[in-house]
Formats: C-alpha cells, sequence, structure tokens
C-alpha cells in the first residue's frame, strides 16, 4: 500500500502543477457542447493522411486517376477490426465487427467514396481475374492483437509466415499484366520482400483507425490529397526475416528502409527485387536438431511433468483435476471414459453455461520443443464427440500466458462423427504460425469453447514426422 501511495502522490503532483485541477469542468470549457466543434472525424482522416508512408512507387504508378477502374483485394479492405488494432472495444480488438463502428469508414468505403462505387470492385481472395482493371488494390495485413498475445519472442518478421493468406491473395493477382498497389495495415514494420515484388507500389498505412478514407485520399487524384505523401518511417523497415533489434547507429544497421525514409509524389524509390530466403517460422535456431520420439503428454493418465486442469470463471488459474479423472466447475466438467482402453479419456462436457477450457500443462514452466517443429510433428489426439461443439471452439498450444497460439477447430470438431473413435493430427506448423514460441511451451494441449460441447480426449502427444501424413489437418482448414 505504501508504493501505491507513492505512485498516486507522483500523479497527482505532476496534475497539480500543470494546472489540471484549477480548470472548471470539461462540460464547462469552452467549445463544450458546440456541434460546430465536433471536428474529430475530419481531424482523424487528416492524421491518416499525414500518417500514410510511401515505399515504393515503381514508374510512379501513385496517385491513381480519379477516373481507375480497380479490383480490391485482400482481408483488411473492408475490416473495421483489422483497421483499428488492439485496445479497441475490447483489450486484444478482437470481436468486432464493421457494425460496432456505424459512423467509421473501411478503406474499401474510402475507396468507393473517391472513386465511386461503380469503378470498385471488391473481392476478399482475389478470385477475380484482374484483366480489365486500371488497378488492383491489395489491403493486407495484420489482425488486432495487444501487448503479449502477439509478441513475436523468437519468431519471424516474416508476414508471408504470420499471415500466409495474404501473400497467397498477391500470388493471384500479381504478374497478369495489371498494376498492384498494395496497402500494408500493421502496428509495427515486417519483412515484407514477397509482398514488395508482387507490387507496383506499397504504401505502409498501419493502424489508420475508423477513417480509412484518409487512405484512399492518398491513392487516388483529388482535393482530399493536400500534399500528397508526406508521412516518414518512425522505425527502421528490416531487410531479413530475422533482422531485430535495428537501431540507428547499432554494429551492422543495415536497413531495407532507413529510420526517416518515406517517398513523396513523384518519387519512385526504385525498389529493385528483393531476397525472398525465409529462416522459417523462428529465428532462435534449430534447438538441437530433429525429435525423433513421441512426446506423451496424456497416455490414460498425465504423463510427468504434464498435469490436467480445468480452468473456467470459477478458476482461469486453473484447477487440477487429478489421477481420478474427475473435477468439476459450474460450466465444465471432467469424468473418466474409455476410448482406447478402460478409463483412459478425460470425458469432458461443457454445459453452455459459460467458457471454460480443459488443458494439459507442466506447472514448473516451458520446454524447448523446437526440434518438433524441425521433425514436421503433429500434435496427435484421440477423441469421441458426444454432442459437437455449439459455439466457437478452438484448440491452443500456451507458452506462458499471455504467450499462446490457437487454432480454430470449431468446424473441426463439428466434421468429426459422434460415438466413434476420430484420431486427430493437427501439424506444429499451424501453432507456429500463428504466435507459438516453440523454445518455451508449457501447455501443449488446449481445448477451449464457450458453448454446449462433450467430448472425450485421449492419448495426446506430439509425434515426429505426423504432419506429413495424408490424414493430418492442413493449416488452412483451421483459421
Amino acid at each position: 500500500m505504501a508504493r501505491i501511495d507513492d505512485v498516486v502522490t507522483r500523479i497527482l503532483r505532476v496534475k497539480l502543477r500543470s494546472g489540471v485541477f484549477d480548470a472548471p469542468k470539461p462540460s464547462a470549457r469552452e467549445h463544450a457542447g458546440s456541434t460546430e466543434s465536433l471536428r474529430a472525424r475530419e481531424l482523424a482522416r487528416d492524421a491518416v493522411r499525414k500518417s500514410q508512408v510511401l515505399l515504393k512507387n515503381n514508374g510512379n504508378v501513385l496517385p491513381l486517376a480519379r477516373d481507375s477502374k480497380v479490383l480490391v483485394v485482400g482481408k483488411s479492405a473492408d475490416s473495421m477490426q483489422n483497421q483499428t488494432g488492439g485496445w479497441t472495444l475490447t483489450w486484444q480488438g478482437t470481436g468486432n465487427t464493421n457494425d460496432d463502428f456505424p459512423v467509421g469508414t473501411t478503406i474499401l468505403g474510402g475507396l468507393r467514396e473517391v472513386l465511386g462505387t461503380g469503378n470498385v470492385t471488391f473481392s476478399e481472395t482475389g478470385d477475380v481475374d484482374p484483366a480489365g482493371f486500371d488497378a488492383v488494390i491489395a489491403v493486407i495485413g495484420e489482425t488486432p492483437y495487444a501487448e503479449g498475445v502477439d509478441d513475436l519472442t523468437r519468431r519471424t518478421l516474416e508476414l508471408a509466415r504470420l499471415q500466409p493468406a495474404d501473400i497467397a491473395v498477391l500470388d493471384k493477382v500479381s504478374g497478369k499484366g495489371t498494376l498492384v498497389v498494395t496497402v500494408l495495415v500493421s502496428g509495427r514494420p515486417l519483412h515484407v520482400n514477397r509482398e514488395l515484388n508482387r507490387s507496383d507500389a506499397f504504401v505502409a498505412a498501419w493502424l489508420p483507425g475508423t477513417e480509412g478514407g484518409g487512405v484512399a485520399d492518398l491513392l487516388v487524384r483529388g482535393p482530399n490529397r493536400g500534399r500528397g505523401f508526406t508521412g516518414s518511417l518512425s522505425y527502421s523497415w528490416p531487410r531479413s526475416a530475422c533482422q531485430t533489434p535495428l537501431n540507428p547507429g547499432m554494429d551492422g544497421y543495415d536497413p531495407l528502409f532507413g529510420l526517416g525514409y518515406g517517398l513523396r509524389d513523384g518519387q519512385t524509390g526504385s525498389v529493385p527485387t528483393l531476397d525472398e530466403a525465409s529462416p522459417g517460422y523462428s529465428c532462435g535456431g534449430g534447438g538441437g536438431g530433429n525429435a525423433d520420439e513421441d512426446l506423451e503428454v496424456f497416455v490414460r493418465q498425465d504423463v510427468a511433468p504434464y498435469k490436467s486442469f480445468l480452468g473456467s470463471p470459477d478458476n482461469w488459474g486453473g484447477t487440477e483435476i487429478g489421477p481420478d479423472l474427475t473435477e468439476a466447475h459450474s460450466s465444465i466438467s471432467v469424468v473418466p471414459a474409455d476410448v482406447n482402453v478402460q478409463g483412459d479419456a478425460l470425458k469432458t462436457t461443457w454445459t453452455g453455461a459459460g467458457p471454460g477450457q480443459v488443458y494439459l500443462q507442466n506447472p514448473a514452466g516451458g520446454t524447448d520443443l523446437r526440434p518438433y517443429l524441425n521433425a514436421d510433428s503433429a500434435v496427435v489426439f484421440d477423441v469421441v464427440i458426444h454432442q459437437p461443439p455449439a459455439n466457437r471452439t478452438v484448440l491452443g498450444v500456451h507458452c506462458g500466458y499471455p504467450c499462446m497460439s490457437e487454432v480454430a477447430a470449431t468446424t473441426l470438431f463439428q466434421g468429426l462423427p459422434v460415438g466413434v473413435k476420430s484420431t486427430v493430427k493437427i501439424p506444429v506448423d499451424c501453432f507456429a504460425a500463428v504466435g507459438l514460441d516453440l523454445e518455451n511451451v508449457n501447455t501443449p494441449f488446449l481445448v477451449y469453447t464457450d458453448g454446449p460441447f462433450q467430448a472425450s480426449f485421449a492419448n495426446v502427444r506430439w509425434v515426429p514426422k505426423a504432419a506429413a501424413d495424408p490424414d493430418a489437418t492442413p493449416c488452412s482448414e483451421l483459421t
């Protein structure tokens, strides 16, 4: 309490010295309640225009003519969630929809404003022939995150690994004879050599928030462009996928685009074809070669050092299930069941009264499991579905909360036969691709849902080479 009092005292002292407490309450200040003073959207749109950084403009592609006919592609073109990022309505910024921002404008909406709806065709996945269009505008980038959950730690900076759907879209539209303008929505500089190579022009849009029209203003000639592109990089841009930290003055400082870089109208940058070499998902090395034996996590019972737990609002810290395989919270419970032999499974019931998770964890901390990634391993388990999940369900692997990764498993479990055993194989690659720090895995198996679901889980293990099995689930089916 003494420490808290000290901190609060320091904060109050600064506020007193700055005159905060001498001012009238906000509702009594100048301009309060004035409709004419509500210029937030105009100011926000101008801020977006000033923050855009033009990284590449080969052939002076930008700005586009006002009568251009464009094909817009990419998952971030019409996504307020991706534009606004973390700490927006929710902690991580996830789960939001465009309807949650009734007065906001997506980048797609902004393009329709400045070009006219009839000149804009939208295909999120790029499944439209770009022939006949003056340009393709690909809006790609990161999905929302806040601190902890999407820390890269030793993972690659390579966008094509972090967001594989983006490079897939660009591959569909590039090299087809139509100019490609790429807009990157992200909270940080990333290794985008592959994406740059597939683009005639490339804009770092950062997180433009609710005013996507500010992005569109700079892409198209028009009265709202002001002085055109004026933004400059506030961080150096990596040349390679593991080039971090990257600060001016450090030994070997060799960025792709240096601190303060930013093209202006009429400048091309003449960015050449860039090296697309990839280190894979990890920048931490191979981790001791390849695994050559199964990592058993739960086989009839907990396999040390792993223990089984339940988590829910009753106790998110985790309640150990114990050797009798019986435990209950108000929204989730476990009893023993038969899958391969008598009593070898955790029969888990989610009642639908709230969220809950069953998981296997090493209470002592994380373990370096990079050899399993190197060995093309899969997380393998046997399961009997008694009642398919009704709500969003995920499979997770954690590396010490909030370091974690998860893949969508609702459709996976809904597609399994009811009442008979199935063996599921999830490539470790799938978890690495969405944030897993394999050098520090403490929870190698977790199932979470927030609705009714009942299944028995048995024989949980990590199996080398199993990701290459014909019956392994492709990562593309788990997004």
